[in-house]
């Protein structure tokens, strides 16, 4: 399964609007390590809805990911949440362990970004 890969995981512009209302990457950077915070019982959730035939479950964790990640502009995340809660929805559990897989590669490809820009921290 293929993924459309934008340059970075996170919207320059939602980046900058961030940025505008906090005021300063602190506050910002707070706001990623909440979302990272939260993200292994979401995660795994996830995966024991999946392991046990339970796509409500999926369909409803999907959108809290979905919806988190898009406020903090991590729109490849969150399109790969919203795909995955979408499958779920429509009770299509075929495809939903390979979107589960790209939820988790969208995942580190945002962790790693924002190591990298100083947005999280270790």
């Amino acid at each position: 399964m293929s993924s459309p890969i934008q340059s970075t995981p996170v919207d320059a512009s939602r980046l900058h609007e961030l940025r505008d209302l906090f005021g300063d990457d602190a506050e910002i950077a707070s706001l990623y390590q909440e979302f990272f915070v939260e993200l292994p019982d979401r995660m795994s959730f996830l995966t024991t809805s999946l392991r046990n035939g339970m796509p409500e479950g999926i369909e409803r964790t999907a959108h809290a990911i979905s919806g988190s990640s898009g406020s903090l502009g991590a729109m490849c995340v969150h399109r790969a949440a919203k795909s995955l809660e979408e499958k779920a929805r429509m009770g299509e559990v075929d495809h939903l362990e390979d979107l589960m897989v790209l939820l988790q590669t969208e995942l580190d490809r945002l962790r790693s970004y924002l190591k990298q820009e100083g947005l999280l921290g270790e």
